[in-house]
This record gives structure tokens, C-alpha cells and sequence, in this order.
């Protein structure tokens, strides 16, 4: 945020409103994440019959719910918590 958006986090610092902000983003990042996972596990239920195969849903999962967790609600400049 400082790279793309320095006079929000200017501003945001002046207020001492910035730790704030940030710990907002990132609980509703986790929670946001928590709810992906358990949708794509509703609607592609984990295989048991390998490690390999278990281990590529895994990472299939991890790979859709991170990128929308971070276009969705991590990469959107906020101002308030």
C-alpha cells in the first residue's frame, strides 16, 4: 500500500488510524479465505485415494481461494476499519 498508495497511508498514519486499517484488511482476509475453502470443499470434495492426487487438490484449492482473497479483499485500498 505504501508503493501504490502513499498519501492513503500518509493520511491514514497523520490519524494513527493505519495499524488499525491493516489489522481490518487482514481478519476479513482470513475469514474471507475460511469461507472459499469451505465452498470449494463443498463443491470438490478432497480426494483419499493418494497423497499425490490429495496433495493437488491442495494446491488447486490454495491457488483459487488466495487469488480471490487478494483481488477481492486485499488489493482494494481502504481507509476506514
Amino acid at each position: 500500500m505504501r508503493d501504490n498508495h502513499p498519501d492513503v497511508v500518509q493520511e491514514l498514519e497523520a490519524e494513527n488510524r493505519l495499524f488499525e486499517v491493516a489489522k481490518s484488511v487482514d481478519e476479513d482476509a482470513w475469514d474471507y479465505r475460511e469461507l472459499l475453502d469451505k465452498q470449494y470443499a463443498e463443491q470438490n470434495p478432497r480426494p483419499r485415494v493418494s497423497f499425490e492426487k490429495a496433495a493437488a487438490w491442495e494446491f488447486t484449492r490454495q491457488f483459487y481461494t488466495d487469488g480471490a482473497v487478494m483481488r477481492e479483499r486485499v488489493l482494494i485500498p481502504r481507509t476506514s476499519p
